[in-house]
């Protein structure tokens, strides 16, 4: 199952050492942060403003390969992480496909989302990654701030974290120690 997404922003961490791109559920409750390099973040930003460049870019370069295939990009698909990596898929059908055949095609989430903006078809996210990555969005007048510690955990994450929060250094006996 999988559940839509829009395009929230595009920011850079507190440090300023990182770019993000946040996805958000439609009602604006729940995000999804994921770091990305600057120059995707200016490829993303270059998509949303929908105009043609002299010199294409990625995405622009990825669309008119698409057409000149005679296909058709349906939507893109975060379809799992692993690692911290998330795994995304393009997916496109032929023209005149009346039997509606999915080809899917694996690319990175920033390349997907620059491509899904400057085409203006959905981005989905797998329900279950978004359960398990999404975090709490608060929306104000100055942007947006995602809540961390919202971030939905497994239960044995959960028995780790507590373990960690209550073990000390002298808990520990090393071997060399008489």
């Amino acid at each position: 199952m999988k559940k839509e997404l829009y395009l929230l922003g595009l920011g850079t961490t507190t440090d300023s050492q990182n770019s993000v791109l946040v996805l958000a559920d439609e009602k604006n409750e729940r995000a999804i942060p994921i770091w990305i390099a600057e120059v995707d973040a200016i490829n993303i930003s270059n998509a949303l403003i929908g105009s043609p460049s002299s010199h294409p870019f990625p995405h622009e370069a990825l669309a008119r390969i698409i057409d000149s295939l005679y296909c058709e990009l349906l939507y893109v698909e975060i379809k799992r992480v692993s690692n911290g990596i998330y795994y995304t898929d393009i997916v496109l059908k032929q023209r005149g496909d009346e039997e509606g055949i999915a080809i899917t095609i694996d690319a990175r989430p920033s390349d997907a989302v620059a491509l899904a903006a400057w085409a203006g078809v959905p981005i989905y996210v797998d329900s279950e990654v978004f359960s398990a990555k999404s975090a709490i969005l608060e929306v104000s007048g100055e942007g947006f701030n995602l809540v961390e510690d919202s971030v939905p955990n497994r239960e044995e994450d959960q028995e780790i974290r507590a373990f960690l929060a209550n073990v000390k250094a002298s808990d520990f006996k090393l071997e060399n120690e008489d």
